[in-house]
């Protein structure tokens, strides 16, 4: 018995400082997770575009989806990188806050949708805390997630579609 017990505390004191070693890329296994904050980030190919193409596309985009682009760009490096606060409207009650980042160069760009905010009537917390993010059910998480993956194709879908017609 006592090996037994020294067995079990010598794994303890050796698997607790690696605990702290352990790096999360996803909550609930699905939801990307980067440097404490729910994060989806990619790099897209756009074939035969070049960074002021995918540039201009953007700004058309947004100033189509979100009624005025000056209102929710917050940082515009011409043919290089936007950055936008937005919100979007997932049902009758429930917004996102979020900010997305973009970087073009020629043939793709990058995205980088975080700061997501839940935003329910008055209530604003970051999605991270939502009671959802800790317990996992399957529904409410791929829910989630289904839900941010189409609005990033539909940014894409507006950035690599050529408007020089």
């Amino acid at each position: 018995m006592r090996t037994f017990i020294s067995i079990a505390l010598m794994f303890l004191v050796v698997s607790i400082p690696l605990s702290g070693f352990a790096q999360t890329d996803t909550i609930c296994g699905v939801i990307p997770f980067k440097g404490g904050k729910v994060c989806y980030e990619n790099v897209v190919p756009a074939k035969d575009l070049t960074a002021d193409v995918l540039y201009n596309n953007a700004k058309v985009w947004i100033a189509n989806n979100f009624g005025s682009a000056k209102a929710v760009i917050q940082t515009d490096v011409p043919n290089s990188s936007l950055v936008m606060k937005g919100v979007i409207q997932e049902d009758a009650y429930v917004k996102y806050d979020f900010t997305l980042t973009l970087q073009f160069r020629d043939a793709r760009y990058k995205y980088t949708l975080t700061d997501l905010v839940y935003n329910f009537s008055t209530i604003k917390t970051p999605v991270e805390e939502q009671p959802f993010m800790n317990t996992c059910p399957v529904k409410t998480v791929l829910e989630f997630d289904v839900f941010f993956k189409t609005f990033l194709k539909r940014v894409e879908s507006g950035i690599i579609t050529d408007n020089n017609w």
